[in-house]
């Protein structure tokens, strides 16, 4: 319905109607892109958000290029794909190169960190015993390695997004107690 509408039957004010203008702009936006877009928006949003969460400034069709070639399937067949599950396979293979190169351990070979795919609920999969692998590695490594890996703001991400972030804060706290003796 139209504003003059909407306002003339008593269904909305003037002032209502302008306080709701972002979220309509950004619906009309949303239904016209998903008409373009073989991903829909919200995905991308989506995508865009985690990949900003972790600090990650490479362009997003990079990225889908990137896993794109990766797997073999071309550009046109991107009707398959699932942005959200790429953008999480890319920060996974981040965090997997930063803490491989640090402590020596591969979250994906050593234990199973994996994406499970699904869109907007798209999320990384992993067991208990798969993070106490990686704490017991992280326990294994030097003081400086474990500093290291402590300072990096994309692991530290990748922890609190697999809730590990409090076992890794009583390392961290355990680490610090140990030098004050």
């Amino acid at each position: 319905m139209s504003k003059n509408i909407l306002i003339k039957e008593g269904l909305t004010t003037k002032e209502e109607y302008a306080k709701t203008k972002d979220n309509r702009i950004n619906n009309a936006y949303d239904d016209f892109v998903s008409d373009f877009c073989p991903f829909g928006s919200r995905d991308i949003r989506a995508s865009l958000k985690l990949l900003d969460q972790y600090d990650i400034d490479k362009d997003l069709n990079d990225i889908i290029e990137d896993y794109c070639e990766s797997v073999g399937l071309e550009l046109k067949d991107k009707n398959d794909l699932d942005v959200c599950a790429i953008a999480y396979e890319h920060v996974l293979q981040e965090v997997r190169n930063e803490i491989l190169n640090i402590i020596d351990f591969d979250i994906q070979n050593d234990c199973d960190f994996e994406v499970a795919g699904n869109y907007m609920c798209s999320s990384f999969d992993y067991r208990e015993e798969d993070k106490e692998s990686l704490i017991n590695a992280i326990k294994e490594a030097d003081e400086d390695k474990q500093k290291e890996l402590f300072e990096s703001d994309i692991i530290m991400e990748f922890f609190n997004d697999v809730d590990m972030d409090i076992k890794v804060k009583k390392l961290i706290n355990k680490s610090n107690e140990v030098k004050k003796d």
